[in-house]
C-alpha cells in the first residue's frame, strides 16, 4: 500500500477542509488503497489530527510511521532548531501532498513547500491558492513548479501555479464547497465573523474594527462573535463580550468557530472566506462580506469562478459601521436560483480536482 504524508493538516480556520476531503476519498475507495499519514502544522493542532484519525480510523500520524519524522516533531517541538536533519535520512514516503484550504502566499509561505520532505519527489498541492506574490520568492516558486499535479481552488490561483513552471494544474474550487448543503433551523440574531489581517493592520484599522464590535453588540439582537486575532481577541474577553457583563454576546473559535454559521441567522458579516461558504451552504442569502487580507482578491475570485456575483463584497477600507449600518437596514437578499446554480457549479468544479487527485495518487 503506498504510504503518502499529508502535511499541513490543522483544525480552526482549516476545520472543515480535511474532513470534506478525507469523506471523498472514502467515498472514492482510496482510503482502502493508500496510508494517508498526517502531518501537522508545526507545534500546533495534534489534537486535529486525533479528530480525523477518529472519523476515519484509515489514518494515521506520519510521526508513528516513520522514525526519522518522528524525530522532526520532537526536534521541533522541543528546540525549534536542527529539525531538519532527520528529514535528510527520510525514505519513507511514496508522495508528499500540501492538503486543502490554505494559501501558497508571501505572508505564511516563505521557503520550499516541501523542504522536510527533500527525498519524496512524487509532490502535490491539492485545493489551494497559489498567489502571485509568493512566486517572487524563487525559493517557493521552484517548489510549486516541482509538483506532479496542482489542484487550484480558483481559477486566478491556477493561472499562478502555471506562471511558476508547473505542467499539470487543475482549475478546482474550494473542496468545503463538496459538503451537502442542509435546511438549517432558524437561531435568530447575527453571526459575525471579522478579523485582523496578516500584514497592514494600521492602528487605525484597529480602532475602526474596536469601535464596529461594540456598535454591533449595542444593537440589542443576539450577536455571535468568531473570536478576533490579537490584540481584539483578548481585548473582547477581558471586556466581557461573551459573558453576562454584555448580555446576547456569544465567542467563538478553535474548532467551534462556525457552529454560529450553521444556523439561518438575521443576517452575516463576515471577514472571512469559510464563514461564507458555510452560511450559504446552511440556508444563509443576507450576507455581506469584506476581503480584507492583502494580496489576494479569493473570495472575488472564487464567487465569481461559480458565478454567484450578487454578494456584496467591499475592501478592507469599506469595512465601516456605515456599510455594516446601511447592509443590516436594507440587505440584498439572494435569490435561491443563483445560489442553486453556483452550488451546481462549484461541487462539478471540485469533482474535476478529486478525478485529477485520484488518477495521480493510483499511479503510486
Amino acid at each position: 500500500m503506498p504510504l503518502v504524508a499529508y502535511k499541513g493538516v490543522h483544525g480552526n480556520t482549516d476545520y472543515p477542509h480535511h474532513f470534506a476531503f478525507f469523506s471523498a476519498l472514502r467515498e472514492r475507495g482510496i482510503l482502502n488503497e493508500v496510508q494517508f499519514a498526517l502531518d501537522p502544522v508545526p507545534l500546533m493542532d495534534v489534537q486535529y489530527c486525533h479528530k480525523l484519525i477518529a472519523e476515519f480510523p484509515e489514518l494515521c500520524m506520519a510521526s508513528s510511521v516513520s522514525l526519522p519524522r518522528k524525530m522532526v516533531e520532537l526536534l521541533r517541538t522541543n528546540l525549534n532548531r536542527g529539525y531538519r536533519i532527520p528529514a535528510f535520512v527520510d525514505y519513507k514516503w511514496d508522495a508528499v501532498i500540501e492538503g486543502p484550504g490554505g494559501r501558497i502566499n508571501h505572508t505564511y509561505c516563505k521557503t520550499d513547500v516541501f523542504r522536510l520532505y527533500p527525498n519524496t519527489k512524487h509532490r502535490a498541492i491539492i485545493f489551494h491558492s497559489i498567489e502571485k506574490k509568493a512566486l517572487e520568492n524563487a525559493t517557493v516558486r521552484e517548489s510549486v513548479a516541482s509538483c506532479e499535479l496542482i489542484v487550484a481552488r480558483t481559477s486566478a490561483s491556477a493561472a499562478c501555479a502555471l506562471a511558476s513552471g508547473a505542467k499539470n494544474v487543475i482549475t478546482s474550487m474550494d473542496i468545503v464547497w463538496r459538503n451537502t448543503p442542509r435546511d438549517s433551523d432558524h437561531l435568530p440574531g447575527l453571526a459575525v465573523a471579522l478579523r485582523i489581517p496578516q500584514e497592514g493592520a494600521t492602528d487605525e484599522y484597529l480602532e475602526r474594527l474596536r469601535g464596529i464590535v461594540r456598535w454591533i453588540a449595542e444593537l440589542h439582537e443576539t450577536v455571535d462573535f468568531v473570536r478576533i486575532e490579537k490584540p481584539l481577541g483578548p481585548e473582547m474577553a477581558e471586556e466581557g463580550y461573551g459573558t453576562p457583563r454584555i448580555p446576547h454576546t456569544r465567542i467563538f473559535g478553535d474548532d467551534g468557530m462556525y457552529e454560529p454559521f450553521e444556523h439561518i441567522r438575521e443576517a452575516i458579516v463576515s471577514c472571512r472566506l469559510h464563514t461564507t461558504i458555510i452560511a450559504l451552504l446552511n440556508g444563509n442569502r443576507r450576507i455581506l462580506q469584506f476581503q480584507v487580507e492583502s494580496g489576494t482578491n479569493k473570495v472575488r475570485d472564487m464567487l465569481k469562478d461559480i458565478g454567484l456575483i450578487s454578494i456584496p463584497i467591499f475592501s478592507v477600507n469599506e469595512l465601516s459601521q456605515e456599510t455594516i449600518e446601511q447592509f443590516l437596514n436594507n440587505p440584498v437578499v439572494l435569490a435561491d436560483v443563483e445560489v442553486q446554480s453556483a452550488f451546481k457549479t462549484a461541487r462539478e468544479k471540485v469533482e474535476v480536482g478529486l478525478d485529477a487527485f485520484e488518477e495521480w495518487i493510483r499511479r503510486f
